[in-house]
Order: structure tokens, then C-alpha cells, then sequence
């Protein structure tokens, strides 16, 4: 065989491998939507039951048992609240400044063969509807102090398209976050300078104690912690190494994940990302309560003091969990919330 001969037939094989390589890099189930495709939320429901005393009030002024979408887009002069139609993946750490939670934006880098990330921090949010992930203020307003407001049953992310086929379990991918930024009494004569500016939350996994029932805290919820799609398994097994034991369809076990922390200029691969080997870009989360998706027991979300408590409340993808692979892009999601406080009795013991 000529030596020009051979040096077609290595070409012919080195165009064969990369044409294989691409197909494997195209249908191989990886995290951060490597098609670069965006989520699409039709309906996102806040429901909150007047019990006990519990109100909510989108501009501390007008008090209900329950807001519409239109009454978080009016809000209050000043107010940043976000609520798009389509969203995109983010990731964070809960780590909060100023009243506002910094999330990161990832992007899946394949320039190298292997699939890396690259991260940028997301701006501040502005009113409207526009942006990557859903943040507004509520305000929450009790007659007496109340240590176990929860997160009822009818609290729930679900998949929201009308074929059953095509839920992806992107619903299994979302995050909810609640933000405690102040407390005030109810009769302020200024609710501006009362809890209309109020925005001193705490960055999640610090704890405010001697505040007590008006600490301002941040908390995380992650819904259908129990539950994977059959790629997301495989996108597990694959990607991030997990076993068999470790990754399920049904009754699989609480899946540690780790969050972004600053911004990633220099692409990490997607395994030491995951695995806890870059500490410097990724912190490994906890989130303050995981709830299967079949919730029927109410979960205590956090604690009010009497009078009014300015709450802001962030809901995302969250790009770092093992449902957040591309062959889940494009699904539709439903995000429903009830919060409550225990019902009393009036009965002596």
C-alpha cells in the first residue's frame, strides 16, 4: 500500500471517529442542557390560607388569602419582581447580598472533546417578565407569633403539559427558595420605611438565633427528591458516577449536589464539578427541607413573629441536579405554593 494510499484511508478514519464522537456527544444524556434549549413555565400558582390569622399582601397594603400572577407583576413602587414565561437553568449556594441571591448561568464548553463548565453570574433581577428564574416579595402578616408556618401538602412542581409522553422530569430539577428579609408591626404608620424596604436576609446555612421568631434566615426546598427520570438516571450512572444504590426511578434517596459559588472563567469538566474535587467554584448543598413528590405530610417551612414579615421567594432550575440533563429541555413545569399555619382550637386540653 503507497504511503498517500494510507494517509487517505487514516483521514477517512480520523473523519469516521469524530463523526461517531459527535453522535455520541449529540444523544448522550448530559447535565445543563447541551442542546441549549430553555424550560417553558405555563403557570406558576401562589396559594396561601388564611388560617389562623395568616395573610399575604403583594404591596403591604391590600391583604388576601391569595395572589394571582397579576398582583405579583403589580407589586409595590420599587419592587424587583421577576416572573417570566421561559426560563433557564441557574445554580447557587444561597448566598445573599443586599437582599438578593446570587445565581450563576452555566454553559457546557465541548471544545476540548469532553463535555466542561463555564458559569457567569446573573444580574440583579428587574421587575417584569423577563429573565432566567422566577424572584418576587410577599409580605406575610400574623395576629400572634407563629414558630411553625408549613409548607402544605398542596405545595408542589409538576409537570404541566397536556401529553403525559412528554414529561421530561424537569419538575424533579427545580428549587424554591424563601427569603425572610424583615419583620415589622402591622400597624406602621410608614410601611415603606417599615418592611416595604426591608432586605436583610441572611445567606443560606447562616443562622440569626437570638432574632429567634424574626430571624432573618433563608431556606431552600427541593421537591421530588424521590423520583428520576430513566435518562436522568443514566445521565447519573454516566456523568457523575452514581450507582445503582445511589440513583433510582422511584424511592431513590436524597442526591447530594454542589452549587456554584462565584463565577467559572475556566471550564471545569463536568465531573469534578459534581463530585467535590473543585472547591473553589462549587459548595456541596443541603437544602433545608427535600420532599418526595408524593407530599402528604405538611412540612414546617419557617417561623413568623407577629405583625408583618417581608418574605422574598426565588424559583429555578437548578442546573447542578442530576434531572437537569438535555433530553429534559424543553418541558413544561407548574410551580404551586401553599403556605399555612396550623389550625388551633379554641377547646381546653
Amino acid at each position: 500500500m503507497s504511503k498517500k494510499s494510507k494517509r487517505k484511508i487514516d483521514l477517512k478514519s480520523a473523519i469516521l471517529l469524530l463523526i461517531l464522537l459527535a453522535a455520541l456527544l449529540t444523544t448522550s444524556t448530559y447535565a445543563w442542557f447541551t442542546a441549549n434549549k430553555t424550560v417553558t413555565i405555563t403557570d406558576i400558582e401562589v396559594h396561601i390560607e388564611a388560617k389562623s390569622g395568616l395573610q399575604i399582601s403583594a404591596n403591604g397594603v391590600d391583604w388576601k388569602s391569595m395572589l394571582t400572577i397579576d398582583d405579583l407583576l403589580a407589586g409595590y413602587d420599587g419592587d424587583t419582581n421577576q416572573i417570566p414565561s421561559t426560563i433557564e437553568p441557574v445554580s447557587t449556594v444561597g448566598k445573599v447580598v443586599d437582599g438578593k441571591m446570587e445565581l450563576f448561568y452555566g454553559e457546557v464548553d465541548s471544545s476540548t472533546g469532553e463535555y466542561a463548565l463555564k458559569a457567569t453570574k446573573e444580574a440583579t433581577e428587574v421587575k417584569g417578565t423577563t429573565g432566567r428564574y422566577v424572584a418576587f416579595d410577599v409580605f406575610l402578616r400574623v395576629n400572634k407569633d407563629e414558630p411553625n408556618v408549613i409548607l402544605g401538602a398542596n405545595s408542589t412542581v409538576v409537570f404541566n403539559g397536556a401529553e403525559s409522553s412528554t414529561n421530561k422530569g424537569l419538575q424533579n430539577a427545580t428549587r424554591v427558595a424563601f427569603l425572610k428579609q424583615g419583620n415589622a408591626p402591622a400597624d406602621s404608620e410608614d410601611i415603606n420605611t417599615a418592611f416595604l424596604g426591608q432586605n436583610g436576609a441572611l445567606s443560606f446555612g447562616e443562622t440569626d438565633d437570638a432574632a429567634g421568631l424574626a430571624a432573618k434566615e433563608t431556606y431552600i426546598w427541593e421537591p421530588n427528591s424521590d423520583v428520576h427520570t430513566e435518562a436522568a438516571v443514566r445521565a447519573g450512572k454516566d456523568t457523575y458516577k452514581l450507582t445503582d444504590d445511589e440513583i433510582k426511578t422511584t424511592d431513590s434517596p436524597l442526591i447530594p449536589y454542589y452549587g456554584i459559588n462565584q463565577a467559572v472563567t475556566t471550564p471545569v469538566p463536568l465531573l469534578e464539578a459534581n463530585d467535590g474535587t473543585d472547591t473553589t467554584h462549587f459548595t456541596l448543598m443541603n437544602p433545608t427541607y427535600s420532599t418526595k413528590e408524593a407530599m402528604t405530610d405538611h412540612e414546617n417551612a419557617f417561623s413568623l413573629a407577629e405583625g408583618v414579615t417581608k418574605v422574598r421567594i426565588y424559583m429555578w432550575v437548578e442546573g447542578q441536579d442530576v434531572d437537569c440533563e438535555n433530553t429534559a429541555s424543553g418541558s413544561d413545569i407548574k410551580f404551586n405554593l401553599e403556605l399555612k399555619v396550623p389550625e388551633t382550637t379554641d377547646e381546653e386540653p
